[in-house]
């Protein structure tokens, strides 16, 4: 775990880099002897726990953790005056250790302050996890008739693109090619915009799939032709791209 000191007792922070370079969970980034200095790296560096010290000049121990992000750091205060315990605690902190500190409280700290930060850690994963697996409302599957009669289901986001053909479109996905008689307008008006755009007075791509574009032609991910862009249809094409970031 990485961790700084914000301390400015020489005495006290050459004790707690003692400690921590005896303890192999632990990597010291830098100290820093007032707590301005320490805000960049608080704020910026992939930082887990931070020695705090409460009475520093300038800006003390308390005005530090309310100037910073501390939802995913341990905050771990050592004061020589207890005092300030009750109020620290009010700020989430990790452990508040009364100096002189002994390496066994030190080694105790650590151990709590690790199971915090994979308690939540966990949280966050599974948070992320859920949010993941939520259904996508616009990803509704379709059935649609082939020219053999038969019923097929084609999830909006597998849809490479949509050609129309004669009297039918080929409607072509990730995994197969259905040929249906539909006009392509029918097709477009089924599934949300979100995953297709029209291109062309014959052609609809599929906008996940698109893997480059110029002002006539587009191609597709795993197609092995280019896709006609016609100009009416050629800034709605940019405008899309460029609100996905493509």
């Amino acid at each position: 775990m990485n961790c700084i000191i914000v301390d400015d007792d020489l005495f006290s922070t050459k004790i707690m880099t003692t400690f921590i370079g005896r303890t192999p969970s632990l990597t010291l980034k830098k100290c820093f002897n007032n707590a301005i200095d320490a805000l960049s790296i608080a704020e910026k560096e992939d930082i887990d726990i931070i020695f705090l010290d409460i009475e520093m000049p300038e800006m003390n121990g308390i005005e530090f953790i309310q100037s910073i992000d501390s939802n995913n750091t341990a905050i771990i205060i050592y004061s020589s005056q207890e005092k300030y315990a009750l109020q620290s605690y009010e700020y989430n902190v990790c452990d508040y250790l009364l100096k002189p500190v002994t390496y066994a409280r030190f080694l105790k700290a650590i151990n709590k302050a690790e199971s915090e930060l994979n308690k939540h850690k966990t949280v966050e994963h599974n948070i992320a996890e859920t949010a993941d697996n939520q259904p996508d409302p616009d990803n509704k599957p379709i059935y649609v008739k082939d020219i053999n009669g038969h019923q097929v289901r084609i999830d909006a986001k597998k849809i490479l693109y949509v050609e129309a053909m004669d009297n039918y479109v080929n409607i072509v996905t990730d995994s197969q090619s259905i040929r249906a008689h539909y006009a392509i307008n029918s097709i477009t008006g089924l599934i949300s915009d979100k995953y297709l755009v029209r291109i062309h007075r014959s052609f609809v791509a599929g906008i996940l799939h698109i893997k480059e574009y110029s002002n006539n032609s587009l191609t597709i991910e795993g197609v092995d032709r280019e896709l006609p862009i016609s100009r009416s249809y050629r800034n709605t094409l940019r405008q899309i791209m460029h609100n996905n970031q493509i």
